[in-house]
């Protein structure tokens, strides 16, 4: 499973489409290529729906590659079964925001509820209490800073809780599973933002004990 959820996580890094390259990605590898209309053109609502640009010419006029881990994603799962003869609930792992800045929290239908900070959050109001928000402020703050340093530590924090939590899915008992694991994964968050804020800053990178 933790393979899957790396290439959700992935921007071509390694091939000839490499977002994380060139000069779009400017000197720290930044993959985000904003949305836009050619030419501030209004597209109609046929190429709204297929996101294409609003005219032939502007299309023959070159796109950047979609990523897989797009910046503006609202979430992404993967769901991992079992076979048969082990007696186990499908996992189905969910994370808001972009994939890349976020952590796979592991749902399953006898764990509980729909845990709270899955389940609240707003486009218009910052909200701490909402994952995808201490998601989302990850994700912003590797594109304002440094990202091809910050992702290095982001990276790190993603394989230690998803491997935490899949040891859990494995081995604790599934009463309120759901929102230990999603409490888990906000209070993480919180604290590799207070890190990666600590760390990459004012155009330094500070050495500071993990």
């Amino acid at each position: 499973i933790h393979d899957v959820l790396k290439y959700q996580r992935d921007h071509y890094e390694g091939t000839n489409f490499d977002l994380t390259q060139g000069l779009a990605a400017g000197p720290w590898g930044d993959p985000t290529r904003y949305d836009g209309s050619a030419n501030g053109l209004r597209r109609t609502i046929t190429e709204i729906q297929d996101d294409l640009p609003p005219s032939v010419s502007a299309l023959h006029s070159g796109r950047f590659e979609r990523a897989i881990s797009m910046f503006r994603t609202s979430y992404s799962i993967a769901v991992q079964s079992f076979s048969p003869t082990i007696k186990r609930d499908a996992v189905t792992w969910y994370a808001q925001s972009a994939p890349h800045a976020g952590v796979y929290v592991p749902l399953t239908l006898n764990g509980g509820d729909v845990p709270k900070p899955h389940a609240i959050g707003s486009l218009f109001q910052y909200n701490k209490d909402s994952l995808f928000w201490r998601i989302t402020i990850i994700a912003n703050w590797m594109r304002a800073n440094i990202f091809k340093l910050a992702r290095v530590d982001v990276d790190l924090a993603q394989t230690q809780l998803e491997r935490i939590f899949h040891k859990s899915i494995l081995n604790d008992a599934p009463t309120n599973r759901n929102a230990r694991l999603a409490d888990i994964a906000l209070t993480s968050w919180e604290q590799l933002f207070n890190k990666l804020v600590t760390k990459y800053h004012d155009g330094f990178r500070l050495h500071i004990a993990n």
